[in-house]
């Protein structure tokens, strides 16, 4: 799972503020290594940080995710523990 922002025209997005004169969105993107598409993806402000969409993880037993430390937390791995999905920083 990663996270890239995507800069877009504070004209256009002013609901995307991310500062004074710049907005922006977050996309985070989970994949599944044996397909060819995301099976996850979620969209927000560029305010919103990276941790917060762990709480969207769909999380399937026993499966690996690799994350960075972007992700940091210590609550939100524990609940992927608990799941039986292997947690693993990058």
């Amino acid at each position: 799972m990663d996270a890239t922002v995507v800069e877009l025209g504070m004209a256009l997005f002013p609901w995307a503020c991310w500062k004074k004169t710049l907005a922006s969105v977050k996309l985070n993107v989970l994949l599944d290594l044996r397909g060819d598409i995301p099976v996850f993806a979620s969209l927000h402000e560029g305010k919103w940080r990276e941790v917060a969409s762990l709480d969207e993880l769909p999380l399937q037993s026993g499966s690996y995710c690799v994350i960075d430390r972007g992700y940091l937390d210590f609550l939100r791995p524990y609940r992927i523990h608990k799941a039986s999905v292997f947690l693993s920083p990058a």
